[in-house]
């Protein structure tokens, strides 16, 4: 089955870095990716083959950003309606949602499912809670759940914003090694000896900022 949710993910990333406002143009009524006219890029750049060139790609990477399928035409729009829908908001592998009382769940993969001619979207996620440090701790990592959208948005209506380390941040990963923010994007290790490196080129699973043990944040304890 062609994992349409993760080609639209693809095409929405794109279009919001090269066509800020893309949203706007789109009525989602009108939406048919079998037309050339008012499938996604005819309707935001005029044309099928407008948005193909404004955007620099030819018909085969159309189909790995969603604006084209070799497939189904009704499933790959219904994938783009879902995703543009009620809260506008593409809900992508990795995210972390959590309801009003502190449960949380994490996004394992998403589907695109058809079932009796009605094509839907579904998550699979694992369920557990935010630390205090704004991570995300699972109650059984091997047990994955279903949740159709309509019911995961009833229940789980607020996004837990990724961590992003900052300049002058203490950080720490999964691994254990601790870490000063030299930058946005260069990271020196506590020991001593450490040069400065990439981030890119750091191990970052469970990166989040060092806590004391009072639960501060470790580099407002520090004396500048």
């Amino acid at each position: 089955m062609t994992d349409y949710a993760a080609k639209v993910a693809a095409g929405i990333k794109l279009l919001d870095s090269k066509k800020p406002g893309w949203r706007s143009k789109i009525e989602a009524d009108d939406l048919n990716l079998g037309s050339c006219d008012v499938c996604v890029l005819g309707q935001v750049f005029g044309s099928y083959d407008s948005g193909l060139a404004d955007l620099g790609l030819d018909t085969y990477d159309a189909k790995s950003y969603g604006f084209n399928t070799s497939y189904d035409f009704q499933e790959l729009t219904d994938a783009w309606k879902d995703a543009l829908g009620k809260n506008g908001v593409l809900v992508e592998k990795g995210d972390i949602y959590k309801d009003n009382y502190g449960y949380a769940v994490k996004v394992v993969q998403t589907l695109i499912l058809t079932v009796d001619g009605k094509t839907f979207t579904t998550y699979l996620v694992q369920t557990g809670n935010v630390t205090t440090s704004g991570s995300f701790k699972t109650y059984d990592e091997k047990h994955i759940t279903a949740l159709q959208k309509s019911d995961f948005e009833k229940t789980y209506k607020t996004k837990v914003e990724k961590f992003v380390p900052k300049k002058g941040m203490f950080v720490t990963n999964k691994a254990g090694q601790n870490f000063y923010m030299v930058n946005d994007d260069e990271m020196r290790e506590l020991k001593d000896g450490a040069y400065a490196v990439w981030k890119g080129d750091v191990d970052t699973t469970g990166l989040r900022e060092m806590l004391t043990g009072m639960g501060k944040r470790f580099s407002d304890t520090i004396v500048k």
